[in-house]
């Protein structure tokens, strides 16, 4: 079952904020595949805690930002995501990020105008909306990652619904991901996937061996199809 009391209570007060967006990312990236709503929580705790990672470095600019995230973040996903949200950024100088969320595959960038007054307070000074926009680029950048990970592990073994125990096998196979899961329960002293809910051997009596996934596979697979 998953443990939500290992959450802060600041954490906690976001639960649920991400999920409509998490959704669409999951159906926009693999379309005909189903989605257990557990799923969908434990990846959105995941954004909460990358979240205040970001958070706990008290930025005031998107440079702030940058530097944590080259200092705390696995290679290469440290650079990749800064690369994403400047681009973000860049793209929406001229065009409201409402707008490029509605013509783009980036569903949470709708959520920048009701996250910036949240950040503001939680941080307690006034923040520049950019600031909000390289925060959230960030997070569904990565969060992006997860779900292709897990749907191709789903598409792999030939299922149709994603669950708790794919998104589990998916993590642990791939270690950049992995990378990032140390980082956010590293002062928990538990197993990541474990402290998420599910035990380290998946769930009792399964026998599936996870895919030889790595960052830079299902990065190389997703290029190629999209032409990049």
């Amino acid at each position: 079952m998953f443990n939500s009391g290992q959450m802060t209570i600041d954490q906690a007060q976001w639960r649920g904020m991400f999920i409509k967006s998490l959704y669409k990312v999951f159906q926009d990236n693999h379309p005909g595949i189903g989605v257990e709503q557990a799923v969908v929580e434990r990846i959105e705790e995941l954004v909460i805690r990358l979240l205040f990672e970001l958070l706990d470095s008290r930025p005031v600019s998107t440079q702030d930002l940058e530097k944590r995230i080259q200092a705390t973040f696995p290679a290469p996903i440290n650079e990749w995501a800064t690369v994403e949200a400047e681009n973000a950024v860049k793209y929406t100088g001229k065009k409201h990020h409402s707008k490029m969320s509605a013509g783009s595959n980036k569903p949470m960038l709708s959520l920048v105008g009701k996250v910036h007054p949240m950040l503001r307070d939680h941080l307690g000074y006034k923040i520049d909306e950019k600031v909000t926009l390289y925060v959230i680029s960030v997070l569904e950048y990565i969060a992006s990652d997860i779900i292709k990970t897990t749907g191709n592990y789903v598409k792999n073994i030939r299922n149709t619904t994603a669950t708790v125990q794919d998104l589990n096998i998916a993590l642990r196979a791939d270690k950049v991901l992995m990378d990032i899961m140390e980082m956010l329960y590293n002062d928990e002293g538990e197993h990541p996937t474990y402290a998420m809910g599910v035990p380290e051997n998946g769930d009792e009596g399964t026998k599936q061996k996870a895919p030889e996934l790595t960052y830079e596979k299902v990065r190389y697979s997703q290029n190629r199809i999209s032409g990049h």
